[in-house]
Protein backbone atom coordinates (compact mmCIF):
# COMPACT_ATOMS: atom_id res chain seq x y z
CA UNK A 1 0.00 0.00 0.00
CA UNK A 2 2.69 2.29 0.76
CA UNK A 3 4.66 1.96 -2.26
CA UNK A 4 1.86 2.31 -4.80
CA UNK A 5 0.62 5.64 -2.66
CA UNK A 6 3.75 7.23 -2.15
CA UNK A 7 3.95 6.32 -6.45
CA UNK A 8 0.74 8.31 -7.11
CA UNK A 9 2.54 11.11 -6.19
CA UNK A 10 -0.49 13.15 -4.85
CA UNK A 11 0.17 14.95 -1.63
CA UNK A 12 -2.87 13.17 0.26
CA UNK A 13 -2.20 10.13 -0.75
CA UNK A 14 1.05 10.23 0.43
CA UNK A 15 0.90 11.43 3.60
CA UNK A 16 -2.19 9.36 4.31
CA UNK A 17 -0.25 6.10 3.57
CA UNK A 18 2.77 7.24 5.44
CA UNK A 19 0.64 7.90 8.35
CA UNK A 20 -1.36 4.52 7.95
CA UNK A 21 2.88 3.11 7.92
CA UNK A 22 3.36 4.55 11.11
CA UNK A 23 0.27 3.33 13.15
CA UNK A 24 0.56 -0.08 11.94
CA UNK A 25 4.55 -0.47 13.02
CA UNK A 26 3.79 1.19 16.11
CA UNK A 27 0.61 -1.17 16.85
CA UNK A 28 2.90 -4.45 15.50
CA UNK A 29 5.52 -3.15 17.89
CA UNK A 30 3.23 -2.91 20.67
CA UNK A 31 1.32 -6.11 20.09
CA UNK A 32 4.25 -8.63 19.49
CA UNK A 33 7.54 -6.60 21.38
CA UNK A 34 7.15 -4.39 24.15
CA UNK A 35 4.06 -1.52 24.83
CA UNK A 36 4.42 1.84 26.27
CA UNK A 37 1.85 4.42 27.53
CA UNK A 38 2.54 6.80 24.08
CA UNK A 39 1.36 3.74 21.93
CA UNK A 40 -2.43 3.96 22.01
CA UNK A 41 -2.34 7.72 21.25
CA UNK A 42 -0.08 7.79 19.08
CA UNK A 43 -1.78 5.26 17.15
CA UNK A 44 -5.19 6.75 17.11
CA UNK A 45 -3.91 9.89 16.39
CA UNK A 46 -1.80 8.81 13.16
CA UNK A 47 -4.32 6.28 12.05
CA UNK A 48 -7.38 8.98 12.44
CA UNK A 49 -5.00 11.27 10.46
CA UNK A 50 -4.38 8.72 7.95
CA UNK A 51 -8.38 8.29 7.36
CA UNK A 52 -8.71 12.19 6.77
CA UNK A 53 -5.13 12.64 4.86
CA UNK A 54 -6.58 10.38 2.19
CA UNK A 55 -10.25 11.27 2.50
CA UNK A 56 -8.49 14.99 1.44
CA UNK A 57 -6.87 13.27 -1.37
CA UNK A 58 -10.28 12.47 -3.16
CA UNK A 59 -11.75 15.95 -3.17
Amino acid sequence: MAVMGWATGMPWVIVGVTLFVISDSVLGWRQFVHGARWMPVTIMVTYHGAIASLALSLW
